[in-house]
Parts: structure tokens; sequence; C-alpha cells
């Protein structure tokens, strides 16, 4: 890493661009500190993860750039890394330094339930012309009512291979408990006999394939600041 000081600005650290840290199969605690750019400063992170393998590959370049890892949230560190909700009581004392990589409440929009329905309300409020990006969706089990009357208006019987349901639990991810669901009358009382919670959408029925596979499509970007809104895109 190296620093750049430009005119008016606070100095600021620049990581490089790792070459393959996918290609790398150890752990974060084999990968030996690299130099640290600054003399007189000490680069440190903390991770407050119980998993000693979150984050690894973050925790991988951390270290290739000079940053120790610390144990204490109380200890002299640059970069807290979260994992879960960052506790806003925390912030007040953080020193000017200090970064942490969440804000509060952001499971407003990382959350499936609390996505749909913070869609809804700015639906609500700008229209469906500006919100019309995401298929039909109800909660689970709140809404299996509103789904059930959904099902019965769209006159679905359980016999078009197009009309399918995505189901997702809550507080999971990377595909976890994911399943699909032929739209039927009896849909709503499977999953309330299933337990489902989470969110129930309407599946997209020719979904863009690579290779005969799903996949993601997305752009990575930094938020530093939500008032005002910073972004930067890499």
């Amino acid at each position: 890493p190296w620093v750049e000081e430009l005119p008016d600005e606070e100095p600021r650290l620049i990581f490089r661009v790792p070459s393959n840290p996918l290609e790398y199969k150890g752990s974060w605690q084999d990968r030996p500190i690299g130099r640290n750019p600054l003399d007189g400063i000490t680069l440190s992170y903390y991770n407050n993860s119980k998993t000693m393998h979150n984050s690894n590959i973050l925790q991988v370049i951390l270290r290739d750039h000079g940053f120790a890892r610390v144990e204490r949230p109380g200890a002299e560190w640059n970069i807290f890394w979260c994992a879960g909700q960052v506790d806003p009581c925390e912030l007040p004392l953080m020193k000017p330094h200090q970064r942490v990589n969440k804000f509060p409440k952001a499971n407003c929009l990382t959350l499936k339930a609390n996505l749909w329905t913070n869609y809804l309300r700015m639906r609500r409020r700008f229209g469906a012309d500006a919100f019309d990006f995401m298929p039909t969706t109800f909660l689970l089990p709140h809404q299996l009512s509103q789904l059930s009357e959904h099902i019965r208006a769209s006159g679905d019987d359980g016999t078009d291979p197009k009309a399918v349901w995505i189901v997702k639990p809550a507080a999971a991810y990377c595909g976890r408990g994911i399943s699909l669901h032929r739209s039927g009358p009896e849909l709503p009382q499977q999953l309330l006999g299933e337990g489902q919670r989470g969110v129930a959408s309407r599946y997209l029925d020719r979904p863009f394939l690579l290779d005969g596979l799903k996949s993601d499509i997305r752009i990575y970007v930094l938020v530093t600041s939500w008032h005002p809104l910073t972004v930067y895109q890499y």
C-alpha cells in the first residue's frame, strides 16, 4: 500500500489491487503481516465474529497491507469489521481515525422481509412506474392469507409449470434453504405446515442463464454517508 496526499484533504492509505486473492487456500492466521508504509503508526483491525474463519479473504488482504488483528473492542484499532448489526451506542466512542464497515439499521435493506416492506413504502410514495423491478412478494407467515387470495385471483390451479413461487428463509444466505413451489390453492397451507418464515416471491419463469445456470450480476459500491448520500463505484 502507499499513502496518497492531496491538497486540502487528509492523507489516505491506498490499497493495492490483490493479484489473485481467491487463490490463497490457507487461513488468515497463517498469513504474515505485510509492510506498514506509515512510520510510527500502528495499523490494526478488530473483527467481532465468533467464527474464526469469518471474512477470511478480507483478513488475508488486511494482513497483506500491514494490518494486525486485535482481539478486544477496547483496543487501539483503525478498522472495525462488524459481523451482524453495528450497535449505535458504539459509534460515539469511535475516534476520528477509526472506521466501521456498516451503518446502524442497515438490515432495513439487507434482510429480505425488510427490503420488500421498504420497497412497497417507496412504491406507494413515488409510484409503480419508478418501483416496478421486484416480483410480487409476500411475507411469511404474516401474509399467507394475502398469498392465498392472490393465487385464487390469478386462477392458479397447480397445473401451469410456469406458475412457480420461490421461498427464501429469513436470516439465511448463499442460497441456503431456498425452495421452489408450484403455485396452487394448497400452497399457503403447505407453507404454514412447514413453518416457513421469510418471503415468497413469484419466480421469473425465464431467468437469464449462463451455461445453463442462474447467476448474479452485481455492482459493488462503497457508501460513506447517507446524508448527504455519497457513493463510490469501483
